[in-house]
């Protein structure tokens, strides 16, 4: 948690996202996964730290070492897939209903942002319509290369944001 600048101030539904590249047919496939678990998608790692962040001794014992999580907090795990640009957070979570309304918003602004990065992306893709058809490419034998998701990166910073605040 401290790596993440993750220790105070936590806020009433915390979300960790876990990332996938949903693809037919790419020979390195497993390159395009998470490279932290082991060329596999995300999901796990997200939902495990979520579960285990959601018990009782678990924040006990970070509260001894610092890192207080108020009993208000709540964590809970998603996916996203970089091929269609889609987020799904997981909602059979073992913190039942808390925070209900907080996580319907959260996925209804997700589901907007998603629409703005597939349209964005769409247009500098060869022969990839605008919208949904952006998702499909992924499970389109005739695309070798599906996942262009990070291709127009030119940086990537990891760091606590009053890094990059004033940038």
């Amino acid at each position: 948690l401290r790596s993440i600048s993750l220790t105070e101030n936590f806020a009433p539904v915390v979300v960790f996202i876990g990332h996938e590249a949903r693809v037919t047919n790419d020979a390195q496939s497993g390159l395009l996964q998470c490279e932290a678990c082991g060329g596999h998608d995300g999901a796990m790692n997200a939902r495990a730290l979520s579960c285990l962040l959601n018990e009782t001794p678990i924040r006990e014992a970070l509260a001894k070492r610092g890192i207080e999580i108020t009993p208000k907090t709540v964590f809970r795990a998603g996916l996203h897939d970089t091929t269609g640009d889609t987020v799904t957070l997981f909602i059979t979570d073992p913190v039942g209903d808390r925070y209900r309304e907080a996580t319907k918003r959260l996925h209804n602004i997700l589901d907007q942002a998603c629409d703005i990065v597939r349209a964005e992306r769409s247009v500098d893709l060869p022969a990839t319509p605008r919208g949904g058809a952006l998702y499909a490419r992924g499970g389109d034998w005739s695309q070798t290369r599906a996942e262009w998701g990070p291709a127009g990166c030119h940086w990537f910073v990891a760091a606590p944001r009053a890094v990059t605040r004033s940038r």
